[in-house]
């Protein structure tokens, strides 16, 4: 009996470790799985934020280039428009600022892009807008359409952007920063060389 009763406990006390074991790989698999699922959440609001941060840094290239065309399209000249037209433009300056400074802290290579193409939107935008505040105020429904007058150049500088913020998602994220500010710099070298060129002229 007492033979029985020690072989019992011998045999217990050798599976105990066993289920020791078992339990603390449950446990270590819940916490493992509950880490794993806080980090993709993080990921995904991560995500998230770029999505935005960029999407607010694209809109406001849109209003940049859009404002010339307000200005000119502009009603009135009465003292209540110029100041909502002037309150306009000072919260598109401000957005910008966001925008750059929120740019520069996200990604170094796509700030330089951002930049470049500000300077560039602004550059031309600018002028339009000097002359559109010289030009009298519509008074008829036709003059809203402004035929061949406005900014052209908008629409590929915001497609360059968009183009390099590709690199702050998916699987493009993982590139070393040094790869893609290199690759970025190249073709924002290259942009520029053909814009400095302008549309080839026919021979004659």
């Amino acid at each position: 009996m007492a033979i029985t009763m020690a072989a019992a406990a011998t045999e217990a006390a050798a599976a105990s470790p066993a289920w020791s074991q078992l339990l603390l790989a449950v446990l270590g698999s819940s916490v493992a799985g509950g880490l794993l699922t806080t980090a993709l959440g993080s990921l995904r609001a991560s995500a998230e934020v770029r999505r935005d941060g960029y999407a607010r840094a694209t809109s406001v290239l849109v209003r940049r280039t859009e404002y010339a065309y307000r200005v000119r399209r502009r009603t009135s000249d009465d003292p209540a428009t110029l100041a909502e037209l002037t309150h306009l433009g000072s919260e598109i300056q401000e957005e910008l600022a966001w925008c750059r400074a929120w740019v520069a802290a996200e990604s170094a290579a796509v700030s330089a892009v951002f930049d470049g193409v500000c300077s560039e939107i602004s550059q031309e935008a600018s002028a339009w807008l000097r002359e559109a505040w010289t030009l009298p105020p519509v008074s008829r429904p036709t003059e809203m359409n402004l035929g061949e007058w406005g900014p052209r150049a908008g629409r590929d500088q915001i497609a360059r952007f968009q183009s390099a913020t590709r690199f702050r998602f998916g699987w493009r994220r993982t590139i070393p920063a040094w790869i893609v500010k290199r690759w970025l710099r190249r073709k924002e070298d290259t942009s520029r060389s053909v814009a400095t060129m302008g549309p080839a002229s026919d021979a004659t």
